[in-house]
């Protein structure tokens, strides 16, 4: 698997050398502290746990991500960069999905 150089991924390398592991094509984008994948039902339990505490009986979490989206998009961010801050492979998976928030 080809690893993108991102700004993101390029941070990540570096955190993770610091605990000497080494980053490679199959790191995970949201990986554990050990670079290895974190269980889904770990991050929700967190996510669900952090809710209740501060009373936040807002989004599910991945809907926090498109709302982010949308928001940048509508208010002028260009899509390479929403693009990159997503993930995505290509703008034209980006405009796929928020295509409708562009003015």
């Amino acid at each position: 698997m080809r690893l993108r150089r991102t700004p993101f991924r390029e941070r990540q390398a570096a955190e993770l050398a610091e605990i000497d592991v080494k980053q490679t094509g199959k790191t995970p984008v949201c990986c554990s502290d050990t670079g290895t994948w974190y269980r889904i039902d770990t991050f929700d339990n967190w996510w669900w746990a952090w809710r209740k505490e501060h009373g936040f009986d807002g989004p599910k979490f991945h809907e926090l991500r498109r709302t982010q989206a949308t928001q940048l998009l509508t208010n002028g961010a260009d899509v390479k960069t929403v693009q990159t801050r997503l993930g995505h492979a290509s703008a034209s998976i980006t405009l796929g999905w928020y295509a409708h928030a562009i003015p």
